[in-house]
């Protein structure tokens, strides 16, 4: 019994090191990623209010109809590829890889387009005249980074899903470290006010290069060669990819959405100066700290990947109650910070008193918020481990357009609670998705999720697939915490 136990402590600390090992480089990769947009932005703000508004509203729409798109297509190579790794069928991870850039660019397009024409939209959405002009322009600066990320993000999950983050760390590193004296020179010397977009774009690109680099150099030195030249897409690929991608990217945004939503509608609250700017440090606030859930999200979704395609159900089970004893943990300790510094957290975003004070109020919402955000999302990179994205949008479509979206109206303007009912609105979509995500990966079917991952890997080459060893009938059946 005591042998038995130390055992399961030994498999316990290897697997949370592994985990560990992906998180911790991914959460500072996502930290950076903020840290250049925002610093971009405050050095925009110095120039005017008008300039400081309209690259807020472009860094936004840009997020929402485009870098958050784009990190969600790309997400299917963390089904694809990481189980292809598993399977150690090395040659699949370049041949998902080159499909996944294929369909981003061709997503791309469509984008670039929309962000060239985002006046006429911004206008029916209310916008001002001027705003709206210079938001267009400063996401057409933008463009030239749309276009990295449409490469970027297949590279960065390519390499995550072989346990390959600390150079994308370093990569961005080294990106920071230029763009802020970048971003300077080109916002009070040459540029102006276009000069945050450009050193955003710029930044995008260097990223790019140095991951291009960094794969070129380090494919050719590994025995595991996951890129071997250039393939012809094939249709049947390219709708294997679809069917994951497209689910992933949905998983990610619809979240991302109904955010805005309540973003714009608080603009029609009374007095919806202080409304706004209460939910802005909200939801601020939210995205800093979601850093963290966000690195234990990529290591839960390569952990879950890999172990599903080595045929290893039990090392699939493991890895996620290991990562989600880390993110209970994390979220707990970050929903405690928040309620302890409750009635000083708003001196960090205004000196006006009633500011602070209405901050302190709404404070134990947001705890509950990162508490919630902080378990679930792992969970999610669990569901996308498995390739379960399909049951996950469904539940987030419910939670947020069901549930969350109607109650932050009904708590809003019915019950005129103002920021702190659409928030309040909010947690409870948060809420909806925690249980509803919950439960979908309490009842996951390991054996079943190995059997479709062999399928998957398998795909290319049907001729080749291994007899099944253990079919199970069934996606959800066998509850996780008491298999």
């Amino acid at each position: 019994m005591g042998q038995d136990n130390v055992g399961w402590k030994t498999q316990v600390g290897t697997e949370a090191k592994k985990a560990l090992n992906i998180a911790g480089p991914m959460i500072v990769t996502n930290l950076i990623y903020f840290a250049i947009i925002m610093s971009a932005l405050m050095f925009v703000g110095h120039l005017g209010v008008l300039e400081l508004s309209s690259a807020a509203l472009g860094n936004s729409m840009a997020s929402v109809v485009g870098f958050t798109f784009m990190l969600g297509l790309a997400s299917g190579l963390e089904t694809l590829c990481g189980q292809a790794y598993g399977a150690k069928q090395y040659d699949l991870l370049g041949v998902y890889y080159q499909t996944s850039i294929l369909v981003l660019l061709s997503f791309s397009i469509l984008l670039s387009f929309l962000w060239w024409n985002m006046e006429p939209l911004l206008l029916l959405i209310g916008q001002e005249a001027e705003i709206s002009r210079q938001t267009t322009l400063y996401m057409r600066a933008l463009l030239p980074a749309l276009w990295a990320a449409a490469v970027t993000h297949p590279t960065i999950k390519f390499l995550q899903s072989q346990n390959v983050v600390l150079p994308v760390m370093v990569c961005c590193l080294t990106t920071f470290v230029v763009h802020i004296p970048l971003c300077y020179f080109l916002v009070f010397k040459f540029v102006g006010f276009l000069g945050g977009a450009w050193s955003i774009s710029i930044a995008y690109w260097l990223i790019l290069l140095q991951l291009l680099a960094y794969v070129a150099h380090s494919n050719g030195a590994r025995k595991e060669r996951t890129w071997n030249g250039f393939v012809r897409p094939k249709i049947r690929t390219v709708g294997l990819y679809l069917r994951i991608a497209v689910p992933s990217a949905f998983m990610i945004i619809l979240q991302f959405w109904a955010f805005e939503l309540l973003t714009l509608l608080s603009g029609l609250l009374p007095n919806p100066e202080k409304e706004l700017s209460l939910l802005s440090i909200c939801l601020n606030t939210a995205g800093i700290m979601f850093t963290l859930p966000f690195g234990l999200s990529a290591a839960s979704s390569t952990r879950v990947s890999n172990e599903l395609g080595a045929d290893n159900a039990n090392g699939a089970k493991l890895a996620t109650k290991v990562v989600l004893g880390m993110s209970i943990l994390q979220s707990s300790v970050v929903a405690s910070a928040m309620l302890a510094l409750r009635s000083k957290w708003g001196l960090a975003f205004s000196n006006n008193p009633q500011v602070v004070q209405d901050t302190a109020s709404i404070m134990p919402l947001l705890a509950l918020s990162l508490l919630l955000d902080g378990i679930q999302g792992p969970l999610g990179g669990v569901l996308r481990g498995c390739g379960l994205q399909d049951p996950a949008t469904i539940a987030t479509i419910f939670a947020f357009y069901g549930i969350g979206v109607p109650s932050a109206i009904l708590f809003g303007f019915y019950f005129k609670l103002g920021a702190k009912g659409l928030f309040g609105g909010c947690v409870c979509g948060n809420l909806t998705q925690f249980l509803l995500i919950s439960l979908l990966v309490l009842f996951i079917n390991w054996d079943k999720q190995v059997e479709k991952a062999r399928e998957r890997v398998w795909e290319q080459e049907k001729e080749k697939a291994p007899s099944s060893k253990n079919f199970m009938s069934g996606d959800i059946e066998e509850p996780l915490l008491l298999a």
